[in-house]
């Protein structure tokens, strides 16, 4: 796949996509015929390609379905936290500090189960009748291979959680000195 962007002789993406020898088979230096035998392999590997194809479009719609579960979770997180942000909490009583506090671990929480799905969907792989799979795995380490970090969800996930606990501790050191 890391050859997208360059030609590549007809032969040679026979080859890779089909198999060595149907490419030797049908090259124009070979005195070779459209035997039954040759259209058959050429039929098994195309249909063989086809489910990989099917295999690898399901695993695609199942990160996508991912990611937007991931956005549903962190969208309302981070407007929460920019609305709160703009009340310091020297300006609130101790019951909205404690309601605060509570908004905070229920983000927290919807964190966890964020990262905690994430994790177990990565081990988790989408197959095709049995006959091609694909790990998550594999497939996010090669979506995201030019990204900065290696698994965006988890780091987003990571990194909210961490200024979630942050803000909490904040809180609770006001809670602290309204006692």
């Amino acid at each position: 796949m890391e050859d997208l962007d360059e030609d590549e002789p007809l032969l040679e993406t026979i080859r890779s996509e089909l198999s060595d020898s149907i490419a030797i088979a049908v090259a124009p230096t070979t005195e070779a015929e459209l035997t039954t035998d040759l259209r058959d392999a050429i039929v098994t590997e195309a249909q063989s390609r086809y489910v990989e194809l099917q295999t690898m479009s399901a695993a695609l719609a199942r990160e996508i379905d991912q990611l937007e579960a991931a956005l549903s979770t962190v969208t309302p997180i981070l407007e929460w936290l920019v609305d709160a942000n703009e009340t310091p909490p020297t300006k609130l009583d101790f019951d909205a500090l404690q309601a605060r506090h509570a908004t905070l671990e229920t983000h927290r929480d919807s964190c966890e189960t964020l990262l905690t799905d994430r994790q177990a969907f990565l081990h988790q792989t989408t197959s095709r009748a049995a006959k091609a799979g694909i790990t998550h795995h594999t497939l996010i380490e090669y979506l995201y291979q030019d990204f900065p970090v290696d698994h965006p969800v988890l780091s987003t996930g990571i990194r909210l959680d961490d200024l979630c606990a942050e803000s909490q501790q904040t809180v609770r050191s006001h809670l602290i000195q309204r006692v």
